[in-house]
């Protein structure tokens, strides 16, 4: 969706809105880059953002919402009967609001699939996140070129403030339906443990005395490896050698290969 909106701007903001101002190339160039340049400064502070929280889903729907926002300074607002002057600030700000929306929506966006994809049961290693990105780069693709030749046909059907608010409304609906996904399935008065037998493993010992040990990996942001936090604890005296413990330590750390075929995966 975010693509979809870059692409109908890229086509239709010039010779809809920005033409009526009656601006030079040097100008109209400067508002273009206006967008680009808020999504520039955004991003390292949406990731910031990010890398604070387990889930990202709530930088999902201001971000969404803020492209909204933008859209309906676009013109969306004629659709409602409302009357806005839409004069050079307001589209300034309009493109500003816009830019940090859409850059909120993408780095969030790839972290949440990131995020949910190894809570699936992907492993966190490079495989996943290249399996990611390359999704991310076919759908960015896919809707480009969607709203490019899409929008320029409804522009030229339907008129600027239709299509303006068409993509208003796709926001909010992206942003309802990510807030009620997230107070339904994410939002909990409790606060759980993420800490799991399917992230322990031998580490240290053979398998029968107190001096044998397992680790707990646990990720502190979701753009994290998994690997990066480790809290060890002693295994009890009654441990059962029989007891089949996930592998969650890369192959080489794993010295002696008795200790590489007792820990396997336990489910």
């Amino acid at each position: 969706v975010a693509t979809m909106c870059n692409g109908f701007l890229s086509v239709n903001l010039e010779p809809q809105v920005i033409r009526n101002f009656k601006l030079s190339a040097s100008n109209v160039g400067l508002l273009y880059g206006l967008r680009d340049g808020a999504n520039s400064l955004a991003s390292p502070i949406w990731g910031w953002l990010c890398d604070r929280k387990r889930s990202v889903k709530p930088y999902l729907v201001i971000s969404s919402l803020l492209v909204a926002i933008s859209f309906f300074l676009m013109k969306a607002y004629e659709m409602l009967g409302i009357y806005i002057d839409l004069n050079i600030y307001v589209l300034v700000l309009a493109l500003c609001i816009n830019g940090m929306g859409v850059g909120g929506q993408q780095i969030a966006g790839v972290i949440d699939a990131l995020h949910e994809a190894v809570g699936a049961g992907f492993p966190d290693d490079p495989s996943t996140q290249g399996l990611v990105a390359g999704l991310w780069s076919s759908l960015s693709g896919m809707g480009r070129f969607i709203s490019r030749a899409g929008s320029g046909y409804l522009v030229d059907n339907f008129g600027f403030s239709l299509v303006s608010a068409l993509f208003c409304g796709l926001q909010l609906t992206c942003t309802v339906v990510t807030f009620v996904y997230l107070v339904m399935f994410e939002c909990h008065l409790q606060k759980r443990e993420y800490a799991s037998w399917d992230d322990v493993t031998v580490v240290d010992g053979n398998g029968r005395g107190r001096d044998d040990k397992v680790v707990f990996t646990e990720s502190y942001s979701p753009s994290e490896s998994l690997m990066t936090r480790s809290v060890y604890i002693g295994l009890p005296h009654s441990y059962n050698a029989g007891m089949r413990i996930a592998n969650s330590m890369p192959p080489k750390m794993l010295q002696n290969p008795n200790m590489r075929s007792r820990a396997t995966s336990m489910r």
